[in-house]
């Protein structure tokens, strides 16, 4: 069979973390044999990268009209797609998140002009967004092939079994960290460099508090929490409507007790952050793959999560589960991995060593190309 040049479209990149998944995707690809290029965000240079790395896109976010931004997106879309053309590359591969109008048209115009389309449904439903049901089925119903990240979710992407005439579904996990953090700072050094107390037991809740993801539940437990010692790090971007609100527990009734610390974090503070923690708490309400969790066994620290099955699944035995919605089942859980003296950095340990033998990249592209080959098939009866 030949073997297809590939062209991953990265349009969220830095500016949503993204780019360490499509990092370790790339560098997986091209080590199973094909030629990748990474047209992503705003690209920084990687000399030791196995593929070739083009920053396509640019000045999609922030202050100016999202009319503006639509036009910019559609014109780097287009100067991608055409230079993957000029390479001959064959198939492309997006992901989609909101299945909004801006993934449709990647979708439609990567067919157009004559790609194989492969999609990662990094969540199965949209959070946040109108989109729903019916952009995520046009999506996939231009696809070749998709991606899914556990079992939870192929079974959620087609409840009543796949519809007549869909493209293979592989489930392809979510690759871990260590490539990109191999050397951690040591958590004494962390907390020096953040500010934080030596003495403390540190639990971390990372990145954007959206609703679905629970702080309301870890703040609740944190009040019921009897040992004084544990302290809440709450560290990411937080919208100015919620962050008065943490602001005040903060100055207030949660006074020394829980910390805040919002706005954009950037790739070398990210270390700190993890390696400070002895706790990495999810109080997830709804999720399909947490990078959180997979960031969190990658430096190799305690995970305390929601019993919700995608987690289940990421996590296991090697963290502590508690009962989802539930913030008194939390404090319990966090109380006695506080008070009982529980080998934190053990059950961090475990929890590193399950990562890094699930979720290799090497495996990851391996069972990617294995797909490209069956999109590939596909097309051709």
């Amino acid at each position: 069979m030949k073997r297809e040049g590939i062209a991953i479209l990265d349009p969220l990149g830095s500016h949503g973390g993204f780019h360490y998944y499509t990092d370790g995707l790339a560098e997986g690809v091209a080590h199973a044999g094909r030629r990748v290029v990474l047209y992503g965000y705003d690209l920084a240079p990687k000399p030791t990268a196995k593929y070739l790395r083009q920053s396509a896109f640019k000045d999609l976010y922030g202050p100016a009209s999202k009319w503006l931004r639509a036009l910019r997106y559609l014109g780097f879309l287009t100067r991608a797609l055409v230079d993957a053309r000029a390479r001959r590359l064959e198939i492309v591969h997006m992901h989609s998140f909101h299945y909004d109008a801006r993934e449709l048209i990647a979708a439609c115009l990567s067919r157009l002009l004559g790609f194989k389309l492969v999609v990662t449904l990094h969540d199965i439903d949209s959070f946040g967004s109108s989109s729903g049901k019916a952009g995520r089925s046009a999506i996939t119903a231009l696809a070749d092939g998709l991606v899914v990240h556990n079992e939870f979710s192929r079974v959620a992407l087609n409840p009543a079994g796949a519809p007549p005439g869909r493209a293979p579904v592989a489930v392809i996990p979510h690759g871990h960290y260590a490539d990109r953090w191999g050397d951690s700072v040591s958590r004494a050094a962390a907390r020096t460099s953040l500010g934080l107390p030596g003495d403390r037991t540190v639990a971390l809740f990372f990145g954007n508090p959206r609703s679905e993801k629970g702080l309301d539940i870890l703040l609740e437990a944190l009040r019921l929490v009897q040992n004084k010692n544990l302290l809440v790090l709450v560290a990411g971007r937080i919208e100015e409507n919620d962050l008065a609100g943490l602001r005040a527990l903060e100055a207030g009734e949660l006074a020394g007790r829980l910390r805040i610390d919002a706005g954009w974090i950037d790739d070398n503070a990210i270390a700190d952050y993890y390696a400070a923690a002895d706790i990495v708490v999810l109080p997830y309400l709804r999720i399909y793959e947490s990078g959180v969790a997979i960031m969190a066994m990658t430096f190799g620290r305690c995970v305390v999560y929601s019993d919700l099955p995608p987690l289940l699944e990421t996590v296991g035995t090697e963290g502590v589960s508690f009962r989802t919605k539930d913030p008194v089942d939390l404090a319990v859980t966090l109380d006695r991995l506080v008070q009982t003296h529980v080998n934190l950095d053990e059950l961090g340990q475990r929890a590193r060593r399950k990562v890094l033998s699930d979720r290799s990249w090497l495996k990851i592209g391996a069972d990617t190309v294995r797909l490209y080959d069956a999109a590939t098939a596909r097309r051709e009866h």
